[in-house]
């Protein structure tokens, strides 16, 4: 990974020196980026627990790691060096690495979602991009998705439930026994429900969190990077390929799971603040003023562009209004207020899952949905099985000779 921090511009493997100008503590020196957050984080997935268990957070758990961002808490605990405090440096470091959404997200939220994906060690995608899987999901459902409806009225009556949307011809309305809603959060805001959500439940939905995050893919001539060679003969390649401390923040070579080419592909990434600056320019010059920030980063990067770029700024949304949920502080219960059923309308979507954000949690929400209503019908099948045949109908699509 090339780092691009404090005007310098290096690229560091576990155990190689930091290089000068620097101002880390010894154990971060010693340990690295990676092996440090051993002490600065992990060291408290035993305290934290368990997040999918019916009990879970504990109110000890509320009051030391709910009431701070993750920043904040990194911060201000030692971990296992009290003699040692984290260095302003190191918390600039892992803020670069992992995306500034770490200024505002909750402590408890973000533990939660590091504890529960600890083991995690493999990443798949799949060739010419992983928007097949909802296109193969939605060819098995064959048809009965209705497009360019607007939901704006859910009503219960004797009989069930009715669904009111607008066309662009008309009004429409549907009737049935049991609704699943998976809006995001500004989206449940414009609904009216009847009876109305109960006061909590409408209460997180109205404190719901979008975070802004804004990506800009550039193609380039070459993988032109690849060609440089720094200290002790290393390159640079791979997805996450660069972290600044600049208003870019990341630069990602997608190109590296991509069919070979001798194109090359990159995207900045940005998120908090930065997504918004980002986003309130003028689509057609927010090439021009991310280079001076790329250039940082990738010197000769002017001359090796080519062709058009492709961008999204998803607070400018209308539709989601943000990336994904992002509860900060004091906000890790409403995840489970807004996935709770309320008069046979189920809650499903990111964010009401720990995985907010990821394809996984939007489809573990799915499961539960379905679920709550075979429950409600009286049925003992598997409550699972529907929705993880169309994943993996919808899989053997994408990958017919399986995972490894």
């Amino acid at each position: 990974c090339l780092n691009v921090f404090k005007g310098l511009r290096f690229v560091r493997e576990e155990g190689d020196p930091w290089p000068d100008g620097l101002d880390l503590t010894d154990l971060e020196r010693s340990k690295g980026l990676g092996r440090t957050q051993e002490d600065y984080i992990r060291y408290y997935f035993q305290e934290i627990g368990d997040p999918k268990a019916a009990d879970w957070p504990s109110e000890a758990l509320l009051q030391k790691f709910d009431t701070k961002t993750f920043i904040e808490f990194l911060k201000e605990q030692p971990g296992h060096a009290p003699e040692a405090p984290v260095s302003n440096d190191y918390v600039a470091l892992y803020r670069a690495d992992v995306g500034t959404e770490v200024d505002v997200g909750g402590a408890l939220s973000l533990l939660a979602t590091m504890a529960i994906d600890k083991n995690w060690s493999t990443t798949y995608s799949a060739d010419g991009g992983l928007d097949q899987l909802p296109k193969a999901m939605a060819a098995k459902l064959d048809g009965r998705i209705r497009y360019g409806h607007r939901v704006s009225r859910v009503a219960r009556g004797e009989g069930g439930l009715t669904v009111f949307a607008t066309t662009a011809t008309a009004d429409v309305s549907f009737e049935a026994e049991h609704v699943v809603c998976t809006l995001p959060p500004p989206q449940v805001r414009k609904i009216a429900f009847e009876p109305a959500l109960s006061t909590d439940k409408a209460k997180a939905f109205a404190e719901a969190k979008m975070m802004p995050a804004s990506r800009m893919y550039f193609q380039t001539k070459s993988r032109f990077w690849s060609a440089e060679k720094f200290t002790g003969g290393k390159s640079i390649g791979g997805l996450k390929m660069v972290r600044t401390d600049t208003p870019m923040e990341r630069l990602w070579d997608p190109g590296a799971i991509m069919p070979s080419s001798e194109k090359g592909l990159l995207m900045a990434y940005m998120q908090h603040q930065n997504a918004e600056a980002f986003g309130a320019e003028p689509e057609a010059s927010r090439g021009a003023y991310l280079l001076p920030f790329a250039k940082q980063a990738l010197p000769t990067i002017e001359g090796e562009l080519d062709g058009p770029t492709w961008q999204k700024a998803w607070q400018n949304d209308e539709w989601t209004e943000g990336g994904w949920y992002a509860p900060g502080p004091g906000d890790v219960g409403n995840r489970a207020l807004m996935a709770a059923e309320e008069s046979a309308v189920h809650f499903a979507g990111e964010h009401t899952s720990l995985w907010s954000g990821w394809m996984q949690g939007a489809l573990e929400s799915g499961e539960r949905a379905s679920a709550e209503i075979l429950a409600a019908d009286g049925q003992t099948a598997d409550a699972r099985t529907s929705v993880r045949d169309l994943l993996r109908f919808a899989l053997t699509r994408l990958f017919p000779e399986g995972l490894a």
